[in-house]
């Protein structure tokens, strides 16, 4: 008994250590429990933002960069905080998200800005991460989890384990939202910041209508492709046409709007857009139809027959029809001349190769092997496959899906190994980037007719309406004008 009452004591103990007091919050103006100084919360953005930048790179279009940043900034003045140096930077993903980190570096992905169709549009996503940062959600929800864990570090003490750390707590909730709750506060105080600026606040209602619209899509394909959808943290189960709670918040920022016409800047935002890659761009790898192309690392391959590829910032997973096995590929710099299974045991740690071989694959030579998926008890194996091209390794794997040995994944992923193959200059053009562009619609313009023309291999219509916030059956007014990909 003494020995479980020390363990609990102990976290108890630093409870006063790790409370700062109570403090009023710059956004609400109500008092509340503070765990993070506001230089420790300026602190951590830092190091966020560091990590971030790390990860996943920012778009190289420093027109768009700069454009971004005056918007936010404009909006950022009318906050609560306007004392802050507020970072917006756009990130060269094909997402559709945007968020924040405590102290005021707010991200938003070009995926989320090719749905966007106006200045006022963005001004809203980036005063909802404004939002967020001004009501310092980020620590409110650290605070939340911390004091939740107090009891549970006890158990873990015991047990020889730890707490979780800051990154860990933050981190899904920075991704995933904070809640209907601290939700609905930041659009409350973004469509605050948009009158406040001079946009028009009801921009905040139309920008999470046009994001509900994509969602649904993006939900409905990912259901049939069999994977989880992305979409944008601060959008809800209903559309903003029946939320009522959402109307009352951000409408009741009307009596901020400023006076004379509220800023729109439809054609200046399109402007900014224009020749912004879409989807993913040079440095991800393209895929064409059934192939996939990648210039910066000067390799392609074909899919096997029904697979399908998901593209992420550090790897390429593909899937089998119906999840029964999967594959991975990622690129490591070599920096010593080593000979392929070395640089399996050393730089990958891989324990129990065998089946080793070397073969040539178009010219390319290719080490082959398997080794068990862990050293103990081991019942599946991992193909492997390592390829030298430049200074690079590429690294293939596959395995099945687990207790399911009725597929044979090694026959496709041979036929993935074997069309392994250096780009060639009549496939340079696959692996251009498709780009946002904007052309004026006809009297008899059509989004069948403008999918016809679109190199967009799916959904090129649907696609088509929602970047142009006509989702699901609208079609275009004779002289606006619209985007188009190329």
């Amino acid at each position: 008994m003494v020995m479980r009452l020390s363990a609990l004591i102990a976290p108890l103990v630093l409870l006063p250590a790790i409370l700062g007091g109570c403090a009023v919050n710059p956004a609400t103006g109500n008092p509340e429990l503070v765990l993070m100084s506001e230089e420790d919360e300026l602190a951590l953005g830092r190091e966020f933002n560091k990590r971030i930048l790390a990860q996943i790179p920012a778009v190289e279009d420093k027109a768009l960069q700069n454009y971004v940043q005056t918007v936010g900034e404009k909006v950022a003045e009318a906050s609560h905080r306007p004392d802050l140096y507020y970072r917006f930077t756009v990130l060269d993903r094909p997402e559709v998200n945007a968020f924040a980190l405590p102290g005021g570096y707010i991200y938003i992905f070009r995926g989320l800005l090719a749905y966007l169709n106006s200045e006022a549009e963005l001004a809203a996503v980036l005063g909802h991460e404004i939002g967020h940062v001004t009501a310092r959600h980020a620590v409110r929800q650290h605070r939340n989890q911390l004091l939740a864990q107090i009891l549970a570090t006890a158990v873990a003490i015991e047990a020889g384990g730890q707490a979780a750390d800051l990154s860990q707590l933050l981190g899904a909730a920075i991704l995933r939202g904070y809640g209907r709750g601290l939700e609905l506060e930041a659009d409350g105080f973004g469509a605050e910041y948009l009158a406040g600026s001079g946009y028009d606040h009801e921009a905040m209602l139309k920008v999470i209508g046009v994001l509900k619209y994509q969602e649904e899509f993006e939900k409905e394909k990912a259901k049939a492709e069999g994977r989880e959808p992305n979409v944008y943290h601060g959008v809800f189960s209903t559309h903003p046409e029946n939320d009522d709670r959402l109307q009352t918040v951000v409408r009741a920022a009307a009596k901020l709007q400023k006076n004379g016409d509220a800023i729109n800047g439809r054609d200046r935002f399109l402007d900014a857009v224009e020749g912004m890659t879409f989807g993913f761009g040079k440095k991800d790898g393209i895929q064409r139809g059934g192939g996939f192309y990648h210039e910066a690392l000067d390799f392609a391959f074909n899919l096997p027959e029904g697979w399908r590829l998901q593209n992420e910032p550090t790897r390429l997973l593909l899937y089998a029809p119906e999840g029964k096995a999967k594959a991975q590929i990622t690129a490591h710099d070599l920096n010593k001349r080593v000979d392929a299974r070395t640089f399996a045991e050393e730089r990958l740690d891989i324990k129990g190769l065998k089946d080793t071989r070397t073969q040539e694959v178009n010219g390319l030579e290719l080490f082959l092997g398997r080794f068990p998926e862990s050293a103990l008890f081991a019942r599946r194996h991992i193909h492997l496959g390592i390829v030298y091209i430049k200074d690079q390794a590429i690294v293939l794997q596959a395995v099945n899906k687990e207790d399911d040995d009725d597929f044979d994944v090694q026959t496709p992923f041979s036929q993935l190994l074997n069309s392994l193959h250096r780009m060639t200059d009549a496939e340079r053009d696959y692996a251009r980037p498709l780009q946002i562009t904007t052309q004026t619609a006809g009297k008899d313009a059509s989004y069948a007719a403008l999918a016809g023309m679109s190199p967009l291999e799916q959904d090129a219509e649907s696609q088509l309406r929602l970047l142009n916030q006509a989702y699901p059956e609208g079609e275009p007014e004779p002289g606006i004008r619209l985007k188009v990909v190329k």
